[in-house]
């Protein structure tokens, strides 16, 4: 075949196969790792959400209770 040997073709073949497995298994590990990363994220904004709705409980138990909410330490008194 065009004065190519045919173990060339197939040594080509292999490598040309290869190349794509190897391809196939980093793409793999990329959205693997992207997708442990996104987790981590709506995980960090989850917390977020929990704590900034217990710091409005606290401050509306503070004042239902006719105390006076310090906004700059975040804590009640008398």
């Amino acid at each position: 075949m065009f004065g190519i040997p045919l173990k060339w073709i197939a040594i080509a073949g292999a490598v040309i196969a290869a190349g794509i497995l190897i391809g196939t298994i980093l793409s793999g590990f990329e959205k693997l790792g992207a997708s442990k990363e996104r987790e981590a994220v709506i995980n960090q904004n989850k917390e977020s959400g929990n704590a900034g709705e217990n710091a409005r409980l606290n401050m509306h138990e503070c004042l239902s209770r006719g105390l006076r909410f310090d906004y700059a330490t975040g804590k009640c008194q008398s």
